[in-house]
């Protein structure tokens, strides 16, 4: 299996950017990740054989980078209902981080740091996140 995956944007991107685009969806997508090797020890497995054929290439969506990810995790800590959390984090995001627009529709980025360090713990509490760890993201 070969398959290919084709962004366009509107502005044009340096080689640079290009190169930084392409690392941090090899990482989002997992496409670095070699997997024959859970084929190889499961497929022969009785309750993993069939799972493993049926989601042929399935792999883990991850974030970007490490500062994406520590902010995702400060407003999972100590939750038990992950879908809450993925709303509040959404929340976060069209509050704070930059807009992308796809096909009329805006899309929230990830904020970046400059864009978090002018936020007010109790706006983001607002959200839905406590005081608190709206402060862990602030700081």
């Amino acid at each position: 299996d070969n398959p290919k995956f084709h962004i366009e944007t509107k502005e044009s991107l340096s080689k640079e950017e290009i190169k930084k685009a392409n690392k941090s969806l090899s990482k989002i997508l997992g496409t670095d990740m070699d997997i024959r090797p859970l084929y190889d020890q499961a497929s022969d497995d009785s309750l993993l054989g069939d799972k493993l054929n049926s989601l042929y290439g399935l792999k883990r969506m991850t974030r970007a980078n490490l500062f994406e990810d520590i902010q995702n995790r400060i407003v999972e800590m100590q939750m038990n209902h992950k879908p809450t959390a993925k709303k509040m984090m959404f929340a976060v995001r069209e509050a704070y981080g930059a807009a992308l627009v796809h096909n009329g529709k805006n899309i929230p980025a990830w904020p970046r740091a400059h864009q978090l360090m002018k936020a007010d713990p109790m706006g983001i509490r607002n959200l839905g996140p406590t005081k608190r760890k709206g402060q862990y993201l602030i700081d």
